[in-house]
């Protein structure tokens, strides 16, 4: 980005400069080192994929806290399972179980059993409905993920950590800001 300043109200930008920030905001305004960080950086989606998790189609019928049933060794479908929940960082939000009758759940209007590769391996969720800063999670392996705690997924546990305290970052709120 050219910072040549006109004044003190105007800048004067190359249009194709905005090109390196994902949806192209117009963010004239925007500091030069910030904007070379995302042409040096890249993109999340270069080191990490973000799936969408299941849909139920009737969560009465499949989520229940984990304190309502009791499960044996070996006898059930009852999975451990992350579905958004209240805002909170690091770790936590870790208390349903997913009924886990794929069968069954394709009979339900508006079901979406998506990511099922990426179902109960370890890394971060995230809560889709929410006001204020985002808030990003451990997601310790063996839980099942739904579209309302979408996650993110790398290649090995330290990126995962690593990942997760830069997200958490107000760094990391700032520039989400600044693309959303």
């Amino acid at each position: 980005m050219s910072d040549t300043k006109l004044s003190n109200q105007v800048y004067q930008v190359r249009q194709g400069e905005f090109g390196a920030i994902p949806g192209k905001p117009i963010i004239y305004w925007l500091d030069r080192s910030i904007h070379d960080l995302f042409w040096r950086l890249g993109l999340l989606s270069q080191v990490g994929v973000s799936k969408v998790g299941i849909n139920t189609g009737h969560n009465e019928r499949f989520v229940r806290w984990h304190w309502e049933i009791i499960i044996s060794q070996g006898t059930t479908n009852w999975q451990r399972y992350v579905s958004g929940g209240p805002k909170k960082k690091y770790y936590g939000n870790l208390f349903y179980l997913l009924n886990w009758s794929p069968r069954e759940m394709d009979e339900y209007p508006g079901s979406a059993l998506r990511a099922r590769n990426y179902q109960g391996k370890e890394g971060i969720t995230y809560g889709l409905i929410g006001s204020g800063k985002p808030a990003f999670r451990y997601l310790p392996a063996g839980f099942m993920f739904s579209s309302g705690g979408n996650c993110i997924f790398m290649e090995d546990s330290f990126k995962n950590l690593a990942l997760l305290g830069l997200l958490n970052s107000g760094f990391s709120t700032y520039l989400l800001k600044i693309i959303n």
